[in-house]
């Protein structure tokens, strides 16, 4: 039974750090709008990272998820702007449990998740400028359960994996410097991040008591980097693309557009 728990515990932790997101795109430092007008948006980022926990019977994972979002950006200066993303995501772990045979993946439906931040120019020039970006993203809490059959060398028959995922919160602060090549903005910059979560497993082994853990889940690392570009479509609109590295890379793609543009 010590043996079945203790690759359980380690499976059950893994499904809960498969919660875990990374920061979505960060876009270049000057705001999309004039001062104090709105622009508005939307994004879809495909991640991929690795995580660890806090304890030495919990095994890392290479996870990736799909995170849709709309945006709302607000210019309160001629050099910064307010930002508000609403999204879904759904994950998937990419290295299948080894509590069960035949190994089974995990994954999760789609929760919600709320980014809030704030960016803009410290110093700019015509033709370039460099400033700061800080943004916070928190996740509603998930739960993920997971049955099957045990391998035989960890006694045979069913168990169940129950894991939650609460708290989980990822503060980025970052700088990058932007360039305007024609129509086109470029941008890149580096990057710190904390990304720390709470995750819960209770086991089910058939015929066993349940038993209940709880680790401390994080993405690997502090720090990244980011680069890419805004292509403007017509008066309004604008089309982005940004790649990120973290534990791992990822990208993102949105589109965006300047409500001043109408009114003037």
């Amino acid at each position: 039974m010590k043996a079945i728990l203790s690759a359980a515990i380690a499976s059950a932790f893994l499904l809960s750090s498969v919660t875990a997101f990374a920061a979505a795109d960060f876009g270049h430092p000057s705001p999309l709008g004039r001062q104090e007008e709105f622009s508005w948006g939307l994004g879809y980022q495909n991640y991929r990272g690795e995580w660890e926990a806090d304890s030495e019977d919990a095994l890392t994972g290479d996870l990736k998820h799909n995170n849709y979002w709309i945006q709302v950006y607000y210019t309160f200066a001629e050099n910064g702007q307010f930002y508000a993303r609403f999204g879904v995501a759904n994950l998937k772990v990419d290295t299948p449990s080894n509590l069960f045979e035949p190994p089974a993946d995990y994954e999760a439906d789609y929760g919600f998740n709320l980014t809030l931040g704030i960016s803009g120019l410290l110093y700019h020039s015509p033709g370039w400028g460099i400033g700061p970006v800080l943004q916070a993203n928190f996740y509603a809490d998930y739960e993920t359960e997971l049955e099957g059959e045990l391998r035989q060398d960890l006694g045979g028959g069913t168990a169940e994996v129950l894991a939650r995922c609460k708290g989980w919160k990822d503060i980025n602060l970052g700088i990058a410097a932007q360039v305007d090549a024609g129509p086109l903005v470029l941008y890149g910059g580096g990057f710190g991040y904390w990304t720390t979560a709470d995750g819960y497993a209770e086991i089910n082994p058939a015929g066993g008591n349940p038993q209940r853990y709880r680790a401390t889940v994080d993405e690997k690392g502090n720090f990244g980097g980011y680069l890419g570009m805004r292509i403007p479509m017509g008066r309004a609109w604008s089309l982005h693309a940004e790649g990120q590295y973290k534990s791992d890379i990822s990208f993102s793609v949105a589109i965006s557009q300047k409500l001043s543009a109408y009114f003037d």
